[in-house]
């Protein structure tokens, strides 16, 4: 039996090979499974590997490295990247409980990529929406014939780049709180950018009442499903 159970190694694998070619509708086990598993159980490992045990002694039980974690955590961060935007990613509303374990000893290579890239994309998608949002205000007001329909066509644009920003953000604050002394002693231009990126968002919340309503009930549904 030992020989047919995949090694960490092998798991770590196929997520890799999901975030590059993989569609969920044809292996949802690698996102329903395999990547909760790994982060729920990476942590633990890693504690008792050889980045935290004397590795002379050799008391630790497992290989587990920082490698691994980061490694997981840029192939999940590639995926969120990757789904932005698309409809039909239900586990988008729950990536980031799972992955957010796994922010330990994150590397700060990853703000280059793919925490930076992560950013701007969806500050990108929020300045479109919200652009659209702008364009349609005049119309939505002066319109005597129905306009139920585009403003629902709207709210659902408003209801992808909020499941966005929560699939992203949870997991970007942990990191945040990782890197920031060295960010600040260093004087780190991108991590400036991503700053920025968050704050043209919160910006744009703040004027949309589209998006302000819709973060407002996803808000209220997270609440309710953690009572």
């Amino acid at each position: 039996m030992e020989q047919s159970m995949p090694t960490v190694d092998d798991l770590m694998s196929q997520v890799e090979k999901f975030v590059a070619t993989g569609k969920y509708s044809e292996t949802p086990a690698v996102i329903d499974v395999i990547i909760p598993l790994l982060c729920s159980y990476l942590p633990f490992w890693w504690s008792q590997g050889p980045d935290n045990v004397n590795v002379q002694s050799g008391n630790h039980v497992t290989m587990v490295t920082s490698e691994h974690l980061n490694s997981l955590l840029k192939n999940i961060l590639n995926l969120i990247r990757r789904t932005v935007g698309e409809e039909s990613a239900p586990w988008m509303v729950n990536i980031a409980a799972h992955a957010g374990q796994i922010v330990i000893n994150s590397s700060e290579e990853l703000l280059l990529d793919p925490v930076l890239p992560l950013a701007e994309k969806i500050c990108g998608r929020a300045t479109a929406v919200f652009h659209k949002e702008e364009s349609l205000r005049g119309y939505l007001k002066s319109a005597t014939e129905d306009t139920s329909q585009v403003e629902g066509q709207l709210q659902d644009e408003f209801s992808l780049l909020v499941r966005d920003v929560y699939a992203f953000y949870p997991l970007l604050i942990k990191y945040v709180d990782l890197q920031r002394a060295h960010w600040l002693k260093h004087n780190i231009k991108e991590a400036e950018i991503v700053y920025n990126c968050v704050a043209q968002i919160f910006n744009i919340w703040s004027k949309s009442q589209y998006f302000r309503r819709e973060e407002s009930r996803i808000s209220s549904l997270s609440t309710k499903s953690t009572t």
